[in-house]
């Protein structure tokens, strides 16, 4: 019994770890594929644009590419690799970023309507995602 147990818990740990160093792998291959990928092109139509250099702009984006991606965790990433690729300056990705954390809110917010048909339940799923 105390034998399938430490065994259980090397498996969990060896799968934990194992799924840590995928996540891992898996950004730095797409940082280092994002400049390969036609991103200088896509880069020069940030750097050029006097538009997307605005901060309200850089915000709209954030929080369009959040609200479409569900996750701010994963637009966010894409921001980081775009200025470490040096597609994006840092100063619009940024703004990028707060975007991206006030898509979340959207996006709880969009999810909390699902409660709309019971009143309680509506209150209190629309003050969790607010």
């Amino acid at each position: 019994d105390k034998f399938l147990f430490v065994l259980w818990l090397g498996i969990k740990l060896v799968t934990i770890l194992g799924s840590l160093y995928f996540f891992i792998c898996s950004f730095i291959s797409s940082v280092q594929f994002v400049p390969t990928s036609g991103g200088k092109s896509a880069g020069q139509v940030f750097a050029t644009s006097k538009l997307l250099n605005n901060p309200v702009t850089g915000v709209m984006i954030g929080i369009l590419v959040t609200v479409l991606l569900q996750s701010s965790s994963t637009s966010t990433s894409i921001t980081v690799a775009m200025v470490s690729a040096q597609i994006v300056e840092l100063q619009p990705a940024i703004f990028m970023i707060m975007g991206a954390n006030i898509g979340t809110t959207v996006t709880n917010t969009i999810v909390s309507l699902g409660q709309s048909m019971d009143r309680k339940m509506f209150r209190r799923a629309f003050a969790g995602a607010t």
